[in-house]
């Protein structure tokens, strides 16, 4: 038997030595511990509190956000919108115009001062209002030109339809302008009424023409009156339908 089996087995043949000779046995020593009721408190650190429960490493600092509220009280406030109320533009160019309130709205966006914008303005604004003014007296040119070639077309349309006629024009045209002029100078006013005829147009007009021809046939027929003086066929045909 070795050492160590010898040692383990010698109390427990101690024990039952003395239990045999009618002792005691001696006590066993003791193995485990068991804790004292409510628990066992270990000492704190020194200097210190035990922390609470629930609080951990990742807590944030007391003064965390005391120090965030600080911060959003000073922040700087955003800069106001830029005032181009006071802007005076160049002649040729309005102020209420919806292009100039486009304008003004897409500089406040990227911020151009009121300074800018007007040396802006200064610098291309008389330059857009020239071309733009050009480009109105073209279109109203344009229109004007073709509203004269139509109104021409029209008044050799009406002339021609005229002389075509077999009652008023052919190899009655001389008669049937002699008529119309009596008729026009009737009352004593010829001379306004055969302006008034030319400057519309209206002495050209198939419908006039016919109506005047027929007042004039019934004044030659009633006599003479006073204050009437016939305009030679010639010079009415002048004032009516002059040589283009």
């Amino acid at each position: 038997m070795s050492e160590q089996t010898a040692a383990k087995s010698a109390p427990a043949a101690g024990a039952a030595d003395a239990t045999a000779s009618g002792g005691a046995p001696p006590p066993t020593p003791a193995t485990s511990f068991t804790a004292p009721p409510g628990g066992l408190e270990l000492p704190s650190p020194a200097g210190g509190d035990k922390p609470a429960a629930g609080d951990g490493a990742a807590a944030a600092p007391a003064g965390s956000e005391a120090a965030a509220e600080e911060g959003a009280k000073t922040a700087e406030p955003p800069p106001a919108a830029p005032d181009y109320s006071t802007i005076s533009l160049a002649e040729g160019l309005d102020a209420n115009s919806e292009a100039f309130g486009a304008l003004k709205e897409a500089a406040g966006k990227i911020g151009v001062s009121p300074d800018h914008l007007k040396e802006m303005l200064d610098a291309a604004g008389p330059r857009l209002a020239a071309e733009f003014q050009g480009k109105v007296d073209a279109a109203v040119k344009g229109l004007s030109e073709d509203w004269n070639s139509q109104w021409k077309a029209t008044k050799i349309g009406w002339e021609q339809e005229i002389r075509a006629d077999k009652d008023i024009g052919g190899g009655n045209t001389e008669r049937t302008l002699g008529r119309v002029a009596l008729a026009a100078d009737f009352g004593g006013n010829g001379e306004a009424v055969r302006a008034a005829l030319t400057l519309t147009g209206a002495g050209s007009h198939p419908a006039v023409v016919r109506q005047l021809e027929r007042i004039g046939a019934m004044l030659e027929e009633g006599g003479a009156f006073a204050g009437s003086k016939a305009v030679p066929a010639a010079t009415m045909l002048d004032a009516l339908w002059p040589k283009t």
